[in-house]
C-alpha cells in the first residue's frame, strides 16, 4: 500500500512539473519572466545595502603644515529609522597630508557612505603599514594629545569631496600667537 502511495505522489510531481513548464517556457511568459526578472534584481541591490557612497578626499595639515603617515576613519553615523548606517572607510596620509577615503568592508572601494561622520586623525603603531588594521596607538604620536584620536564631525555630500580638510592648531602654536 505503501508503493502505492509514493507512485501517487510521484506522479502528482511530475505533472505539476510539467504544467509549470508549459506555462513558463511559452514564449509570451519567457519574455514577461525576463522583463520581471530586468525589473526585480536592480531593485533588490547588491546584499540591500541601502546606503549611498560618494569619493571624500582632503588634507590634514598641523600649524599649517601637512601631516603624513596619519590614519583617517570615517564612522557613519545612524540615522533616524535605520539601525545600520553603512560601512566606515579610512585612509593613510601621504607626506603631503592628502587622503582619499575606501570603505573598509570594501578594500578597493573609494569613497565614504553619504551623510554624518564621526572623524579621528591617529598616528600608527610603530610598525604598522597602510594595510595593517589594528587600531592605532604610538608610542611617538604624530598629534599633540589635544588632536591625537580626537572625534571631529564631518558630513559627505551627495556628490563627494575633494575639501575633507582638517586644519589643526596645537596648543603651543596657539599660545606664541
Amino acid at each position: 500500500m505503501r508503493g502505492n502511495g509514493s507512485d501517487v505522489v510521484s506522479r502528482s510531481l511530475v505533472q505539476a512539473h510539467r504544467q509549470l513548464d508549459r506555462v513558463f517556457l511559452e514564449p509570451k511568459n519567457l519574455v514577461l519572466g525576463c522583463v520581471l526578472l530586468a525589473v526585480v534584481i536592480p531593485l533588490t541591490g547588491c546584499g540591500g545595502s541601502g546606503f549611498k557612497v560618494a569619493p571624500v578626499a582632503g588634507t590634514v595639515t598641523l600649524d599649517g603644515n601637512p601631516v603624513g603617515g596619519l590614519i583617517v576613519n570615517f564612522q557613519p553615523a545612524s540615522v533616524k529609522g535605520t539601525t545600520e548606517p553603512g560601512p566606515g572607510s579610512y585612509a593613510w596620509t601621504d607626506k603631503d597630508g592628502h587622503f582619499s577615503m575606501a570603505l573598509i568592508s570594501e578594500k578597493d572601494y573609494p569613497g565614504a557612505v553619504v551623510g554624518k561622520h564621526r572623524v579621528t586623525l591617529s598616528s600608527p603603531l610603530p610598525d604598522q603599514s597602510p594595510s595593517d588594521d589594528r587600531i592605532p596607538r604610538s608610542s611617538k604620536p604624530l598629534l599633540p594629545p589635544e588632536h591625537e584620536g580626537k572625534s571631529f564631525e564631518f558630513e559627505v555630500p551627495a556628490d563627494g569631496t575633494e575639501k575633507a580638510d582638517f586644519v589643526l592648531t596645537s596648543s603651543t602654536s596657539r599660545t606664541r600667537k
